[in-house]
């Protein structure tokens, strides 16, 4: 390759994103296996950056979607993701978690809690909804929690309070 040229590991983050949105038509493990190979070179934060841009709530629809290869992949995905602390991926895998082995759930609850304590509006809805069926809500809490939602600046973007 001449000098000068790009290859994917020197790419703008914005255009990795936009690479990595044209593979999901081809089945997830394409989509993982562009997001691996661009990944090994980089920085977490880098990595952690480009992961803050996409849009990971927008991937939950891949999840069991697909062929076995797919699905191994967007587990694969959702495992890095959580670990390197996108809020996205930690409210799906939490609340799947919740909803799909209802025993001990304190570690979903407490993972939620956190990024809701830190103001992050999914978190905050999902730690709510969560609370309120699995009947972890008080009256004050479940009010207190409410008010929180309300008061949240991605709140009022949306619905203009």
């Amino acid at each position: 390759m001449a000098s000068g040229m790009n290859t994917i590991q020197t790419l703008p983050l914005d255009m990795i994103g936009e690479l990595l949105e044209a593979t999901l038509g081809h089945g997830f493990q394409c989509f993982n296996n562009l997001f691996k190979a661009w990944a090994q070179s980089q920085r977490t934060l880098v990595i952690r950056k480009l992961l803050g841009n996409l849009s990971i709530s927008r991937l939950f629809r891949f999840w069991k979607r697909g062929s076995t290869e797919d699905t191994a992949s967007f587990e694969e995905f959702m495992h890095v993701a959580c670990d390197m602390g996108v809020g996205d991926a930690i409210v799906f895998t939490s609340c799947r978690e919740l909803f799909s082995n209802p025993g001990n759930n304190n570690a979903q609850f407490a993972a939620l809690e956190e990024l809701s304590g830190r103001g992050y509006f999914l978190g905050q809805v999902a730690t709510f909804i969560t609370k309120v069926l699995f009947r972890r809500h008080s009256s004050v809490s479940a009010l207190n929690a409410l008010l929180s939602l309300h008061q949240n600046n991605l709140y009022r973007q949306i619905y203009s309070v």
